[in-house]
């Protein structure tokens, strides 16, 4: 994998579609950031929808993730806040990519990667209880960009790690840091490894190259809902 930042160098010197000059001075980071995960996606939901398998590059750890006690208007089950049964992720998890069917939620257990838990739905999930064999088994479902956790394994669990295919890389780093503050901790945003293998990159480079000439008609795309024009930000 590359960082960031490398493939954005590479973004900048490739020709404009049609204009002769470079990319480089065009469009600021955020934006061509923003046009490379759009193609990561697409190129990602291809492979997925075409039942190929996704390699470890695709994927993003969240780190340490903290648990909280859940409540019963979090989950939306009647008995959610009935002793510690049911637990919650603290901050809203990251989107995953969109795809026909399959989740790309690829892991959710122990923080040391020793015990999976096992995914269930929030329709299916008051009956589990009644399975015969599985029925007290450690469970998550996700519901409102929260992940819930049934049946810790121990009253006292604090935190798990989940492993996924995520929309925009940079939101998983934005997770993982939600502690920084004034410096401590923080991270540059562009310093990252980007999740996707050298071939895909190709990939992207030749479809940025055959539609630059599109980008001009969404210069003021807003691309953190702001309301400003972002593309006038610098790195």
């Amino acid at each position: 994998m590359a960082k960031l930042s490398e493939i954005l160098s590479i973004v900048r010197n490739l020709p404009r579609g049609g204009q002769g000059d470079s990319i480089d001075n065009a469009y600021t980071d955020r934006f061509l950031t923003f046009v490379i995960n759009y193609y990561r996606a697409k190129l990602i939901e291809q492979d997925v929808n075409k039942g190929k398998y996704l390699t470890q590059f695709y994927a993003q750890t969240l780190g340490k993730v903290r648990l909280i006690q859940s409540s019963r208007i979090d989950c939306g089950l009647p008995d959610c806040d009935i002793g510690d049964s049911i637990l919650r992720i603290e901050n809203p998890l990251p989107k995953t990519i969109d795809t026909n069917d399959k989740n790309l939620i690829t892991y959710v257990g122990a923080f040391d990667g020793s015990q999976a838990y096992q995914r269930t739905t929030f329709h299916t999930v008051k009956y589990d209880a009644y399975a015969k064999f599985t029925g007290g088994r450690t469970k998550y479902y996700e519901l409102d960009k929260y992940l819930y956790i049934i049946n810790p394994p121990t009253k006292n669990l604090k935190y798990i790690t989940i492993t996924g295919v995520f929309e925009d890389p940079l939101k998983v780093n934005e997770f993982k840091n939600t502690s920084c503050d004034d410096g401590d901790g923080c991270f540059d945003p562009f310093d990252i490894e980007y999740p996707l293998g050298l071939k895909y990159l190709d990939t992207i480079y030749k479809l940025m190259v055959s539609s630059e000439f599109r980008f001009n008609n969404i210069l003021k795309f807003d691309t953190t809902n702001n309301s400003q024009d972002d593309n006038q930000l610098q790195k």
